[in-house]
């Protein structure tokens, strides 16, 4: 497209310029959702651009765009003179409040300048900051950041210890997300989860707790916990002795993701709807994983949406008279199995399901293994089929293959399930392929229809 072409999708019918024929607001907005960078480029475009720049409530600014592709690690001029010329005048303007300040920023390069923006913003009564922090030495975070009382939303990034002040007060956080960080002190750390009153949505995503033994965590309006404990470094089955106790009779949705390095323990969380637990495979220390694991699906009595992994079923299931303990998860109605449903774990299955009476969907998404021995005469005599899947009204299957094991399967819970409405099967690329196969199947799976019941089964 020329520039002849440029000006005239830019000019309304009457020859006015339609971009600038804006409020000054409108076209702010628009530029709140550029890079900083490019924002302040528009300052060339004509008289009244040169300044509108100076008026962005959200800075956005990251320091990747000025590196050069040989060597990452040493500022290139271009970034110097940006923030020498434009960078600490745009952060300083105190004339308005500030919404947003995302910086992505090496701090070895500047952190003399890192401080000073997170002062000027946190003077700015900034609404939310986001923080993504490399760092080559230990960076204290100015202490005004921890005593906001504008801050709504804060997130933190950073290779370093989280080095908390003995003053912490965030009355108006309402979302907290901690990466990468290390704890050092269970004190400070113990105050800042309780000095956010309001706090609805917590994310920990590769946090060390160093030194630390029992941390709580007890915030009545939490509402999101999110934790991840895989390691970016390292082996995936250290353990850890830190033991982490969470109180939230308000939490609704709780994700975790790790090898469970720590030991957490789930109080009095009767509100919560949505759990997805996502743990390896492991090969070591497999009875203390177990043993951690048991006492956290525990805590998911009341959950109404459960997702688990292939490790979440079989570590869990080592643990010692871990049936005496597993309650009867009367709220449960979806469940996804994120795994591939073999030998090794069907037996640990039916008993989760046995514990799940009122179970309305089941979803498995990895498909099934060709090991699986699934015959009539051997589940009659391990198992209540007609018990399991009474209630059950959904099944979805992927990566289907329309092997025996997949077609044993589905057989047994259209004779087992007497309210099943529909089946879902998601093929492989090469079922797909394969129309007469597929209607051969479905044939076979018609001929177990009975009664008036109608289950509509679907190829996908």
């Amino acid at each position: 497209m020329n520039n002849s072409q440029v000006k005239r999708q830019r000019l309304n019918h009457d020859g006015t310029d339609r971009i600038n024929s804006l409020p000054d607001g409108v076209l702010i907005h628009m530029l709140s959702f550029l890079p900083t960078a490019d924002a302040v480029r528009t300052c060339i475009l004509s008289k009244r651009w040169e300044f509108l720049w100076t008026y962005l409530r959200n800075i956005n600014f990251d320091d990747r765009l000025y590196l050069g592709e040989v060597n990452m690690w040493n500022p290139q001029p271009g970034l110097t003179r940006f923030l020498d010329g434009i960078g600490d005048e745009l952060v300083s303007q105190f004339m308005f409040d500030m919404k947003k300040l995302r910086l992505s920023f090496r701090v070895f390069f500047d952190a003399i300048r890192v401080h000073n923006w997170l002062v000027s913003a946190i003077l700015r009564k900034v609404l939310e900051v986001d923080l993504c922090l490399f760092v080559g030495e230990p960076f204290i975070l100015p202490q005004m950041v921890f005593v906001s009382t504008s801050l709504t939303v804060l997130k933190i990034e950073m290779n370093s210890v989280l080095q908390l002040p003995r003053d912490i007060s965030l009355p108006c956080l309402k979302t907290l997300c901690l990466s990468l960080v290390t704890f050092s002190g269970t004190k400070l750390t113990q105050k800042l989860f309780s000095s956010c009153p309001v706090l609805e949505d917590l994310a920990l995503v590769d946090c060390e707790w160093l030194f630390i033994r029992s941390v709580t965590i007890s915030i009545p309006t939490l509402k999101t916990l999110k934790m991840d404990e895989l390691p970016c470094f390292g082996s995936t089955d250290s353990i850890n002795d830190c033991q982490i106790k969470i109180y939230g009779e308000n939490l609704v949705s709780l994700k975790y993701n790790g090898s469970l390095s720590n030991d957490i323990f789930l109080y009095n969380i009767s509100s919560l709807v949505v759990a997805y637990i996502d743990i390896p495979n492991l090969y070591k220390m497999d009875r203390e994983i177990a043993r951690r694991g048991a006492k956290l699906l525990r805590g998911l009595g009341n959950a109404q949406y459960v997702r688990m992994s292939n490790g979440a079923i079989e570590s869990v299931f080592l643990a010692e008279n871990f049936l005496d303990h597993l309650p009867i998860f009367r709220k449960l109605v979806h469940l996804k199995l994120n795994m591939v449903i073999g030998a090794c774990t069907i037996g640990a299955l039916m008993d989760l399901f046995q514990r799940s009476p009122n179970l309305e969907s089941i979803v498995f998404s990895k498909g099934i293994d060709d090991d699986l021995d699934i015959r009539d005469d051997v589940w009659k005599l391990k198992y209540a089929p007609e018990c399991l899947f009474s209630h059950l009204k959904t099944i979805d299957l992927h990566w289907f293959r329309g092997i025996k094991t997949e077609i044993n399967l589905l057989k047994l819970v259209l004779k087992f399930a007497p309210v099943l409405e529909r089946i879902n099967i998601h093929c492989s690329k090469i079922l797909l392929q394969d129309m007469n196969k597929r209607n051969e199947i479905f044939k076979q799976l018609l001929m177990l229809e009975d009664g008036p019941r109608v289950c509509t089964i679907v190829f996908l």
